[in-house]
C-alpha cells in the first residue's frame, strides 16, 4: 500500500479477524487472516465493540496488519492508503 501524501509504502501482512465477532465478519477468499483475541470487562464493553466493528464493516472499513517498507513510520491517523499496482 502507498500513501499519496508521503509516498511511503507499507506491506499488508493480513486481515485482522477478531474472536468475538469472527463468525459475523465478512471474509474474502485468498486473504491471509490473523486471529486477534480479546477479553472484555465489563461485559457491556464486548457488545459496544461488536457494534462498532460491524458498523465499520457495513461501511467497507476493514482492519489489516501492515508493516512499513524501507522505513519506520506509521501512517498518519486517517491517512488514506492506496493499493500499489
Amino acid at each position: 500500500m502507498i500513501s499519496k501524501q508521503s509516498d511511503l509504502e507499507w506491506i499488508v501482512k493480513g486481515r485482522l479477524i477478531f474472536n468475538h465477532i469472527a463468525e459475523k465478519q465478512h471474509r474474502f477468499l485468498g486473504e491471509n487472516e490473523i486471529q486477534m483475541h480479546f477479553a472484555f470487562n465489563p461485559k457491556e464493553n464486548k457488545e459496544a465493540s461488536i457494534k462498532s466493528f460491524l458498523n465499520n464493516e457495513s461501511q467497507g472499513i476493514y482492519q489489516y496488519l501492515i508493516e512499513p517498507f524501507q522505513h519506520y513510520e506509521k501512517p498518519l491517523q486517517f491517512e488514506k492508503l492506496e493499493l500499489k499496482r
